[in-house]
């Protein structure tokens, strides 16, 4: 089970259903939102950062509209986590859980994001604690996204098992690990506040909700994607922009412009309203929830 994702933080909230309806329309005609809905939505957003989806947190959060106590429950379900980590490490004396749980918002914070095992110990090899990862991965406790050597069909023949960025279940216990002013700060979207490390791994625990495995792809004579997932069949790159230079996107235009890689439409996450400049959407963060697979119905014989 994933912890609640935006679209139901919206339900919990009292977005209507009708909302909920135009935003869908919106996405898939890439027609704006109106402006005064589009504010609302992306610091009902911002809420999300930092409360997150784990449903005591809403509940929280839903009752009193207080961080504070919203942090007293977050810090709750951490200890909880380091507890049974705790049980684990003694029974296995190569599994890092604590340490490498306790690390995660400083190498999402580093500019390449990639972690790196050497923040651990120095002598550090994967091998031996791949189990590790492997442990908070399936435990839903930590997202692995791992590197593709290139951006094609499938993508999880060409991944690194070894190079990842590792991002958190819940949005709201990364920021949990921030100090009570960073989180107001972020709440009222101060520009001099990095929210790049908040916005994917928003974007991280979204697609992972949604069914679909993110990866990222860096290539050095190219550049870095974002996020690269499968939809339809076929690659679709997510870059995710949390200043307003959201269309400065060399890197995406790069791997655009290969054919071999066949990628017909991308997607740019930001601040930004809905728009479209040829093979690439602008969406707003929040609509993040929209990118999915398309249902299909039953075949009748």
């Amino acid at each position: 089970m994933y912890p609640m994702d935006f679209e139901e933080f919206m339900i919990a909230n009292n977005v209507s259903e009708m909302t909920l309806q135009m935003l869908k329309e919106k996405f898939e005609t890439c027609q704006p939102v109106d402006e005064f809905i589009h504010q609302k939505l992306l610091s009902l957003f911002f809420i999300y950062l930092i409360v997150g989806g784990m449903p005591d947190a809403v509940k929280t959060y839903i009752a009193t509209k207080d961080i504070r106590e919203v942090d007293k429950v977050q810090r709750d379900i951490v200890t909880l986590y380091k507890e049974d980590f705790s049980q684990y490490e003694s029974e296995d004396k190569k599994l890092k859980l604590i340490s490498i749980y306790d690390i995660i918002p400083a190498e999402l914070n580093k500019q390449n994001k990639k972690f790196v095992f050497t923040m651990l110990d120095k002598e550090l090899k994967f091998d031996r604690y791949e189990n590790s990862f492997l442990w908070l991965k399936d435990a839903g406790v930590a997202l692995p996204v791992y590197n593709v050597e290139a951006p094609t069909i499938p993508l999880k023949t060409s991944k690194s098992s070894n190079v990842f960025r590792l991002f958190s279940n819940d949005t709201g216990l990364l920021t949990s690990a921030y100090p009570a002013e960073t989180k107001i700060e972020l709440i009222n979207k101060n520009s001099e506040v990095n929210n790049g490390a908040h916005f994917e791994n928003a974007v991280a625990q979204q697609l992972t909700a949604n069914g679909l495995e993110p990866y990222f792809c860096k290539k050095k004579n190219l550049g870095e994607l974002d996020v690269v997932v499968e939809i339809g069949g076929k690659v679709v790159p997510i870059e995710v922009k949390s200043g307003k230079a959201y269309k400065a996107h060399k890197a995406l235009d790069n791997f655009m412009r290969i054919p071999d890689y066949h990628i017909e439409k991308a997607y740019v996450l930001s601040v930004a309203n809905v728009e479209q400049e040829g093979a690439v959407v602008y969406l707003p963060i929040y609509m993040c929830y929209l990118l999915k697979e398309q249902k299909i119905g039953k075949v009748i014989v």
